[in-house]
Formats: C-alpha cells, sequence, structure tokens
C-alpha cells in the first residue's frame, strides 16, 4: 500500500485542527487543513491526500456525512480515514467503524494515540484497543463504577467485532499472501476468543448489577415522591399558620380600633365636663 505522506485534518475547531496538526507534522506527515465538509471533501477531489482525519460533530454537515460521500465516491472510496472526536460513546465508535472508518481518535490526541491509528491506516486494518488512547475517568459513585464496568464489556465486544473486520478486509484485499499480517490477526482472534470466555462468565455480575442499578433508581424515585410529598405538607402548613397570623392580626386590629373609639369618646366626655365647670 502507498506509504502516508500527506494528511486532510477536517475540523471545524481551529484549536482542535492545531493540535492534531502538530502531532502529525511530528510523526514527519505534511498535513493540509479543512474547516467545513465542504472545504475537505473539494481539497480531497483536487489535492493528493494519503488519509484523512475527520471531526465528527461539525455544523451543515457531520464527519459520518463527510465519511459517506468519501466512501461513495470511486475515486476516493480506498482513502484511510479515521474519525476524530470528543464523543467517547461505544455507539459512536461502532458507528464509524459501521460507516467505513478505520480508526476512531479520541480528543484531545496524544501522540501515542496518533501513532497507532497511522499505523493502522498505513496497514490498512480497523485500529484495535482504542480504548487505551481514551482520557482517564475516575467514577466516583457506585452507580458510575457499575456503568463503567458496563462500558468495558461493550467496548471488548466491539474489539472483538474489530478484529473481525481486520480479518475479512485481508481476504478482499487479497493480502493472502501476508503470511506475518494473517498470524498477527489470526493471534488477535485467539486473544478474542479468550476475552469472549471471560465476558460470558461477568454476564451474571453484569446483570446483577444492572439489577442494583434499578434498585437504587427505584430507591431514588421514591425518595423523590416522598420530598414532593413532604414539600406539599410543609406548603399547606405554612398557608395555614399564615392564615391563622392574618385573622390575629386582624382581630388585633379590631380591637385597637374599638379602644381608640373608646377612649377618644372619653377624652371628649372629660372636656365636656371640663367646659361645663368652666362657665
Amino acid at each position: 500500500m502507498k506509504k502516508i505522506r500527506n494528511v486532510l485534518v477536517i475540523d471545524d475547531s481551529k484549536l482542535a485542527r492545531l493540535t492534531l496538526s502538530r502531532l502529525l507534522k511530528a510523526e514527519g506527515l505534511s498535513v493540509t487543513e479543512a474547516e467545513s465538509v465542504k472545504e475537505g471533501i473539494t481539497i480531497l477531489r483536487s489535492e493528493a491526500i494519503d488519509a484523512a482525519f475527520i471531526d465528527v460533530q461539525m455544523p451543515e454537515q457531520d464527519g459520518f456525512e463527510a465519511l459517506k460521500i468519501i466512501k461513495n465516491d470511486p475515486e476516493l472510496k480506498n482513502l484511510p480515514c479515521s474519525m476524530y472526536s470528543g464523543d467517547l460513546s461505544i455507539d459512536a465508535q461502532q458507528a464509524a467503524v459501521g460507516n467505513g472508518a478505520q480508526a476512531y481518535l479520541f480528543k484531545p490526541a496524544t501522540a501515542e494515540g496518533v501513532a497507532h491509528v497511522l499505523k493502522a491506516l498505513q496497514d490498512n486494518i480497523i485500529a484495535d484497543d482504542m480504548a487505551g488512547f481514551a482520557p482517564a475517568e475516575t467514577p466516583d459513585l457506585k452507580i458510575s463504577g457499575i456503568r463503567h464496568a458496563q462500558q468495558k464489556h461493550k467496548q471488548a465486544l466491539v474489539t472483538l467485532d474489530k478484529r473481525t473486520r481486520n480479518l475479512a478486509r485481508v481476504i478482499n484485499y487479497g493480502q493472502k499472501d501476508t503470511e506475518a499480517a494473517v498470524e498477527s490477526l489470526f493471534e488477535q482472534l485467539a486473544q478474542s476468543k479468550a476475552e469472549l470466555e471471560a465476558l460470558k462468565n461477568s454476564t451474571q455480575h453484569l446483570a446483577e448489577d444492572e439489577a442494583t442499578i434499578q434498585r437504587l433508581e427505584n430507591t431514588l424515585s421514591a425518595l423523590q415522591e416522598n420530598t414532593r410529598q413532604q414539600m406539599e405538607e410543609e406548603d399547606l402548613t405554612i398557608r395555614r399558620i399564615e392564615n391563622d397570623l392574618r385573622s390575629q392580626l386582624n382581630k388585633a386590629n379590631d380591637n385597637l380600633r374599638k379602644a381608640t373609639k373608646v377612649a377618644l369618646g372619653a377624652a371628649v366626655v372629660a372636656i365636656v365636663a371640663l367646659i361645663v365647670a368652666i362657665f
């Protein structure tokens, strides 16, 4: 396969393009940048590009649309492509491989991750074990820990799928005579078989974890409902107290008005009596 020398980076973020470009140039590659899918496709059709790194989330057209255009173009369909994104979900990785990408490079990119992807693109295989280059996550709660275990379980299945696809690529691209590549792939498949057996053994634990999550979520819902009811009762009690206070205040005002009238009447009588006494 032709050696990769010229690489295109398609990303609407200038900072992301700059970061990845520096890492690619450190690998001795020439880098061309595009800030949109439209600009990137134009460059691919007019310049000699050996591989492309494509951001997933972009305005107007996203990275998967760009990948679809490339793979449906007779002149570009064999171009090695890697998605480049901050979306760490397994679903996004599966969508990338399913649409023809050979790798999924996580943001922020690292020198090790870039080297791993470039080797896969150069060898024309799907990059394996990209999870090892993802940003570290430290679950703080038990639920986060359980979901993290489920994520690892799903990632292992994706890895198995990638290795199977790689074997198919070797056959489809007529590389049967490349003994080293075939031997490596069979070793990976043997490893995947062992991992799959381990995953089967862990399925029961994952089911228990899911049941634990459900119980915790039910408990949380019950607490939320109880809190809501308590707040409603407290609000009703507050309204009752406010009404009682208003009633008492009104009575006090009435009594004050009556007392004031009586005092004024007594004062008038006293004044009249004083006037009579004088005259």
